[in-house]
């Protein structure tokens, strides 16, 4: 790690849906950094060694699961892992004393296992349901993790 935080990308120690060039990543777009599934929000390149003949693409990106900025830089021609990035809402069943949620999928099954968010976001779930709120999770799972990032009042849409 050098002193402005910048650390070499190991994507290849988690086996990409995808993989693709660095030059071919845009802003916006999923990628691995630091073994976190981020959304890129910054690209640049830069021109390294004696003779400028080293181009290095220069990632920016933030975590979909914390929202931590993370920042990588790799060769032009090298590969970037692409996580496969899904976006689900469940509906809101219970929340239990252990800070989990109890979800309601589309075909009719429970799902136990993803935690209640932390900060703000969780307290005003907890407050809205506790009100008797019918609510909709919006759950993002990349990388095997699964984290909530957000609900909406389900008004039956």
């Amino acid at each position: 790690s050098d002193p402005q935080g910048t650390k070499q990308n190991s994507a290849a120690s988690h086996p990409p849906s995808t993989a693709v060039r660095s030059v071919e990543l845009r802003v916006n777009d999923h990628a691995v950094i630091n073994d976190r599934p981020c959304q890129i929000n910054d690209i640049s390149f830069t021109l390294e060694g004696l003779h400028l003949r080293g181009r290095k693409v220069s990632l920016v990106g933030v975590d979909v699961h914390t929202g931590q900025s993370h920042r990588c830089m790799v060769p032009d021609y090298s590969f970037v892992s692409i996580p496969t990035v899904v976006r689900s809402e469940f509906t809101l069943l219970d929340v239990t004393a252990d800070g989990f949620m109890s979800l309601l999928t589309d075909d009719g099954q429970t799902k136990d296992d993803v935690k209640v968010p932390g900060g703000g976001l969780g307290r005003r779930m907890r407050a809205a349901f506790g009100r008797g709120v019918d609510l909709m999770v919006t759950v993002v799972t990349a990388m095997d993790e699964e984290t909530c990032i957000g609900f909406r009042e389900n008004k039956g849409d």
